[in-house]
C-alpha cells in the first residue's frame, strides 16, 4: 500500500515536472525562433540595402545566437523524461531489463547538443571582429575534443556491453 501511494507521488511530481520542463522548452524555443526570423528579416534587409554591412554581421551573430538557444532548449525536458523513465524501469517488476539504457541514451543527446552549443559559440565569436585569442579557441577545441573522445568512448563500450 505504501509502495503504490509512492508510485502515484512520484508519477504527479514527474508528470509536473515534465509539464514545466516542457514549458521552458516551447519559451526557448519561440526565443530562438524569434531570433532565427528577426536574422533572417535583418539579412534580407541588408541584402537589399549594400551598404550595411555591419547589419549583417549582427544579423549573423543573432542566427547564430538562435542556433544556440534551439541546441539548449530541450536539455531539461530530456532529463526529467530519462529520469522518470529509469524510475518507472527500476519500479517495475522487471527491474534489471532496461534500468540505465534511457540515461545513456539521454546522456549522448546531451554530450551531443553541448559540442553543438560549443561549436556555435565558436563560429559566433570567430564572425565578431576581434575574433578569439587563441587560447580561448585552444581551450574551446579542446573541451568539445574532449567531449567528442568521451562520447565515442561512451558508445563504444555501451554496444560492447549490450553485445555481452
Amino acid at each position: 500500500m505504501l509502495e503504490n501511494a509512492l508510485k502515484r507521488m512520484m508519477l504527479h511530481w514527474f508528470v509536473l515536472a515534465a509539464v514545466l520542463s516542457g514549458v521552458l522548452m516551447v519559451g526557448i524555443m519561440t526565443a530562438a525562433f524569434a531570433d532565427l526570423f528577426r536574422a533572417t528579416a535583418m539579412l534580407l534587409q541588408a541584402g537589399f540595402d549594400r551598404g550595411q554591412a555591419g547589419s549583417a554581421e549582427v544579423a549573423i551573430r543573432l542566427a547564430l545566437t538562435g542556433l544556440e538557444l534551439l541546441f539548449l532548449s530541450p536539455l531539461a525536458f530530456l532529463v526529467v523524461l530519462a529520469i522518470a523513465h529509469d524510475l518507472r524501469d527500476f519500479l517495475s517488476a522487471d527491474k534489471h531489463a532496461r534500468v540505465g539504457r534511457s540515461m545513456a541514451a539521454v546522456e549522448s543527446l546531451v554530450i551531443s547538443l553541448l559540442i553543438a552549443v560549443i561549436a556555435t559559440e565558436m563560429i559566433e565569436r570567430l564572425v565578431s571582429h576581434s575574433g578569439p585569442p587563441l587560447s580561448e579557441a585552444t581551450g574551446s577545441a579542446l573541451i568539445m575534443l574532449v567531449l567528442v573522445a568521451y562520447l565515442v568512448v561512451r558508445e563504444s563500450l555501451h554496444r560492447r556491453h549490450e553485445k555481452a
